[in-house]
């Protein structure tokens, strides 16, 4: 029997997702700056390791949008 899923859950494939990633992080100079002061930091500067979490958290985001696609049309 399933359980039943509280409000503050979060989704199984979010949860999939998070524990099968690298746990990266943006350089400690940008780890709280504004979305345009990061854009222009990754752009300008070149940072590899804001890069490199860029990139992780877009295949992230996309591995869970493929896994909700994926269960929603099983379900059906």
């Amino acid at each position: 029997m399933r359980r039943k899923k509280k409000d503050w859950e979060l989704p199984e494939e979010v949860r999939i997702v998070i524990e099968c990633s690298p746990n990266l992080m943006p350089c400690k100079k940008f780890l709280h700056a504004n979305l345009y002061r990061f854009a222009d930091h990754m752009k300008n500067d070149k940072c590899r390791q804001c890069i490199a979490w860029f990139q992780q958290t877009d295949k992230e985001l996309r591995t869970i949008q493929l896994l909700a696609a994926w269960r929603k049309s099983r379900n059906n």
